[in-house]
């Protein structure tokens, strides 16, 4: 309507060879609910740029088998609800980027079979509960940065077969609540970042049977509560006995997926083992029988969904714990031991084991006569 109005002028006073429209000034705008949606077999290069004071519940959706360079930027005053959602077999190099006073809320999702590149970026005074969430059989190389005066719960969160080279960066005055965590078979070399006046209560987690050079590194003025957890068989006890002890076959210094399937059955009897030895047990996936009799162990806390022959006899045990075992012993095939331990009172156990226990193969379960099974120990 401006343009209209000054062109009608310089036609009314003969003046039109001076109008230059490029002059005209408009007032940024709203951006609010606007969608960017694809679908189909390729969906690369697709952005959805909004710019102006408000930037709200925008939306950059790709579907399909490719979903690539996908782009869902925003700059102004206030980025709030923005989402970079990408899903198919390949989701790569999609970015989420947020400018301004206030970055709430954004999400950068990819999901498939390959998530890898991605990265969601958030700069300005205010960085609260962005995340950046990536899903699939290999999720590596994706980043959460957010810097600012204040970067608060904000997530870097990668789960698959592969988690690796995943980045949670944080800097300001201000980091609080952020996390990076990352699951799967491998999880490795996977940081979370913090600099700034105060870093508080931010953790690095990564789960799964690889979990290698993981980083929590917070340095400022306070630094406090921050942890880095790793959990997995290369992360436990158990799984650094056994590879210094012949299970890591291909010499590589950790049990890979194939050697940790391998395991079938473990025989470590007579080995005067002892203390939290078996820490990592759970992690041995397929492991049906296990025989650490003649050790002396006190404690023992055993875990395993397909164990189904279990020897612990003659050991020095004060305390057990099987609750957490599976499959165990609901079959003629299956097999406790816990005689020769004569300091053993109780054996904690969860109700379905009980009721074996007392059951038709009740001879199955072998234990001293002043020692009973029960769920409270």
């Amino acid at each position: 309507m401006k343009k209209v109005l000054i062109l009608a002028l310089c036609i009314a006073f003969s003046n039109c060879n001076k109008f230059d429209s490029s002059n005209v000034v408009e007032k940024p705008s709203n951006k609010t609910e606007t969608q960017n949606s694809n679908s189909g077999s390729n969906n690369s290069n697709s952005q959805n740029n909004n710019s102006g004071n408000s930037n709200t519940n925008n939306q950059n959706n790709n579907s399909g088998n490719n979903s690539s360079n996908n782009q869902n930027n925003n700059s102004g005053n206030s980025n709030t609800n923005n989402q970079n959602n990408n899903s198919g077999n390949n989701s790569s190099n999609n970015q989420n980027n947020n400018s301004g006073n206030s970055n709430t809320n954004n999400q950068n999702n990819n999901s498939g079979n390959n998530s890898s590149n991605n990265q969601n970026n958030n700069s300005g005074n205010s960085n609260t509960n962005n995340q950046n969430n990536n899903s699939g059989s290999n999720s590596s190389n994706n980043q959460n940065n957010n810097s600012g005066n204040s970067n608060t719960n904000n997530q870097n969160n990668n789960s698959g077969n592969n988690s690796s080279n995943n980045q949670n960066n944080n800097s300001g005055n201000s980091n609080t609540n952020n996390q990076n965590n990352n699951s799967g078979s491998n999880s490795s070399n996977n940081q979370n970042n913090n600099s700034g006046n105060s870093n508080t209560n931010n953790q690095n987690n990564n789960s799964g049977n690889n979990s290698s050079n993981n980083q929590n590194n917070n340095s400022g003025n306070s630094n406090t509560n921050n942890q880095n957890n790793n959990s997995g068989i290369n992360n436990s006890p158990l799984g650094r006995y056994l590879v210094q002890n012949g299970y890591d076959k291909n010499n590589n210094g950790i049990l890979d997926e194939n050697e940790i399937k391998s395991i079938q059955s473990l025989d470590l009897s007579g080995k005067n083992l002892s203390g939290n030895i078996l820490d990592g047990i759970e992690y041995l996936i397929d492991l049906e029988e296990l025989n650490v009799s003649n050790n002396n162990f006190t404690e023992l806390t055993i875990k395993g969904e397909q164990l189904i022959n279990i020897n612990l006899s003659n050991n020095k045990l004060v305390k057990l714990d099987i609750s957490g075992v599976g499959v165990f012993i609901n079959g003629a095939g299956g097999r406790f031991n816990a005689t020769g331990n004569r300091n053993l009172t109780c054996i904690k156990a969860n109700a379905n084991q009980i009721n074996s226990a007392k059951g038709i193969y009740k001879n199955n379960w072998k234990k001293d006569a002043n020692c009973n099974f029960d769920t409270n120990c």
